[in-house]
């Protein structure tokens, strides 16, 4: 495959990468319970201080911090990079699926079976996401802002809930409204824990969380003919990485995700030593020869709908 014409062993010069492969099972454990910190911090000033403005600007931290979560579980999780040790790995994976609503998604076997396809077949034919990637840029842009609306208002969200309750077993779908029936009980019954439940867990993910998570999914891949100049690139360099803004630090991208052609060109790296990797071989000839960089998730968002080349 044309993967392997890319030079990345003159990337790494100078870099010892089985430091940064090593996974640190405490580091983990401290950003997963950093972003539970700042979630309860930010409720818990926005009931001090409450205004809807204030509300909006909480949904979005705490959203952001919920797809962080979801990358740590997912992303570094399937790559068994939480831990050394792989029944570890994948109990803390799960237990942050569960509590993110990720099997609506699918659950974390099977994004673990499709992600590993993903890298074998990394925008081909037989990547189980190219359709995805050719859609988003091939397809209605009408369709596609619809989408992303859709996503930003929660009806997204509800679409997974019938999705997930009509491909359930029996006993699943009884499980499930028994759950929403008792968190609709206690709001109704203003029981304050079920309210908090609902607007600082449920509605910052429902809403902010898939939006921005769509926004990461249609951003990572391009395929060819999209960029001028980048038809001659390696078929795993049709992929982005994006150097944040501060507005994407605060309300768009944690714990590494937006370096995901960096992902792609060394996946054994935990997601927490992304950054750090990506400016050490930014400086490469053999990185800029390949690497489509974007400043900002709001311009790569504009390059994907505005299908600006």
């Amino acid at each position: 495959m044309e993967n392997t014409l890319i030079d990345r062993a003159s990337m790494v010069i100078g870099t010892r990468l089985a430091d940064v492969r090593r996974p640190n099972a405490l580091r983990v454990h401290s950003l997963v319970l950093l972003d539970l910190l700042l979630i309860v911090i930010s409720a818990a000033l926005c009931e001090a201080f409450w205004t809807p403005w204030i509300y909006i600007l909480t949904l979005m931290i705490i959203g952001a911090r919920q797809i962080g979560l979801g990358t740590i579980a997912l992303h570094d999780g399937a790559h068994g990079l939480l831990t050394a040790n792989r029944k570890g790995n994948d109990l803390l994976a799960r237990l942050l699926c569960w509590a993110l609503f990720i099997d609506l998604l699918g659950g974390f076997s099977a994004y673990r079976n499709t992600h590993v396809s993903h890298h074998r077949y990394l925008n081909t034919k037989a990547d189980p996401d190219w359709p995805i990637v050719l859609e988003v840029y091939f397809g209605s842009r009408r369709k596609l802002i619809v989408t992303l609306i859709a996503q930003l208002v929660g009806i997204g969200f509800i679409q997974l809930w019938v999705n997930f309750l009509r491909q359930g077993s029996w006993h699943r779908t009884v499980l499930t409204l028994i759950a929403i029936a008792a968190i609709a009980a206690g709001i109704c019954s203003s029981l304050y824990p079920a309210t908090l439940f609902l607007l600082y867990w449920v509605v910052p993910f429902a809403t902010w969380g898939l939006f921005i998570n769509t926004v990461r999914v249609i951003a990572e891949h391009y395929p060819r003919g999209i960029f001028r100049g980048r038809d001659s690139v390696p078929e795993l360099a049709w992929t982005r990485d994006v150097l944040p803004s501060w507005f994407d630090y605060l309300f768009v991208t944690t714990r590494g995700v937006n370096y995901h052609l960096t992902h792609h060109l060394f996946p054994a790296v935990p997601s927490y030593r992304l950054r750090e990797l990506q400016r050490q071989i930014a400086s490469t000839e053999a990185y800029r020869s390949v690497a489509h960089v974007t400043y900002g998730y709001h311009r790569a968002l504009a390059e994907v709908v505005l299908r600006k080349r």
